[in-house]
């Protein structure tokens, strides 16, 4: 809810009108039931609010950043996200919604998927030129501002590890003495 002072008398205006919700509250407040009047007096205030423009739409994560919508999320799938989240903010069940929601979208994702191959198919089957079109489309609207020169080197720097010039382990350089000329004291106290 976003409070404009412009908008004040008409949502003072129509929290009075809302008779049956306001009787409803007056009734769980002599009642003494507590839920239902705190549940009934957020409902008169968000209808008042919604009624009159004092809603603020919650913009999601991925529009915030710019990202464009996968192209098989509907106005379905939003509904489902909003009563959920509505769930979540009144502490209300929605274990069920999240499900629904999930089976919805894959249904959808996984049609979006077979039209779109259905489609190349038959533009390779009538040998359009449209088919190179679609192969070469890209993919994603923005382009990262980092280059791919600056990626390599910023993961070889995190995961690959330096190079030391070690020198060559042959073994004539370490001057060891083989094993026929140890003394014999290590030959007595060792257990070969």
């Amino acid at each position: 809810m976003v409070w404009r002072s412009e908008h004040k008398a008409a949502f003072v205006t129509h929290m009075l009108e809302n008779e049956t919700v306001l009787q409803s509250f007056r009734d769980s407040v002599h009642n003494q039931e507590h839920q239902s009047c705190y549940q009934l007096f957020l409902d008169l205030i968000t209808n008042a609010a919604d009624a009159t423009g004092m809603t603020a739409r919650q913009m999601s994560r991925r529009m915030q950043l710019g990202l464009p919508m996968a192209p098989w999320y509907d106005t379905t799938c939003r509904d489902y996200k909003r009563r959920i989240r509505w769930g979540r903010q009144h502490n209300q069940p929605f274990a069920e919604l999240q499900q629904q929601n999930t089976t919805y979208c894959r249904l959808r994702k996984k049609r979006f998927k077979k039209e779109k191959a259905d489609e190349m198919v038959g533009l390779i089957d009538t040998r359009s030129p449209k088919v190179y079109e679609v192969m070469t489309a890209i993919k994603r609207t923005d382009i990262s501002p980092i280059s791919a020169g600056s990626w390599t080197e910023h993961l070889q720097s995190h995961f690959v590890q330096p190079q030391e010039s070690a020198p060559d382990l042959l073994p004539g350089q370490f001057n060891l003495p083989a094993r026929h000329q140890w003394p014999i004291a290590v030959w007595t106290n060792s257990s070969f």
